[in-house]
């Protein structure tokens, strides 16, 4: 499994998914981890290696620490975000390139503040032990859904 946790560390709540990426590179060292800015296209080759891929991202929302769980089907949405580009982008990137998109997932967690040097919002870093639960979640069940599944929004306060 691949897990991209990506955001500005510098803008509070949005550096969640660094924060989610650090914690579960050392609590699994099976897993690749990888935390970054911006998603950009080079990720594309870790990638098309990965059986599963799971990013991990903050969202403005209006219940701070709620965390989301979305299957990224086949559909390519947008192609970027404010960290470069999407998550779909990048997987379609992946198929066209190299033949191979894996099974994704994008796990998001509602924020709370983004202001430009705060800290992570004491919600958002109360969600972090559930943003892994949710990426051994996702782990757990990812063999069994098909590609392309239809499951395309699945919210979790607590996944089991």
């Amino acid at each position: 499994m691949l897990v991209i946790g990506y955001g500005s560390r510098l803008r509070g709540d949005d550096g969640v998914g660094w924060a989610a990426a650090e914690a579960l590179a050392h609590r699994r060292p099976d897993v690749t981890v990888e935390a970054t800015h911006a998603l950009t296209p080079e990720l594309a080759v870790e990638i098309a290696d990965a059986p599963l891929v799971v990013f991990v991202d903050a969202q403005y929302g209006d219940c701070p620490g709620h965390v989301h769980v979305d299957r990224l089907d086949d559909n390519p949405g947008a192609a970027s975000s404010p960290h470069g580009l999407s998550p779909a982008a990048l997987l379609e990137y992946s198929a066209r390139l190299f033949g191979r998109r894996p099974p994704a997932f994008l796990i998001t967690v509602e924020g709370d503040r983004f202001d430009v040097g705060a800290a992570l919002s004491a919600e958002v870093r109360h969600a972090i032990p559930e943003v892994l639960a949710a990426i051994e979640w996702v782990e757990r069940r990812s063999a069994r859904l098909p590609r392309g599944h239809a499951e395309a929004r699945r919210d979790r306060k607590h996944p089991a």
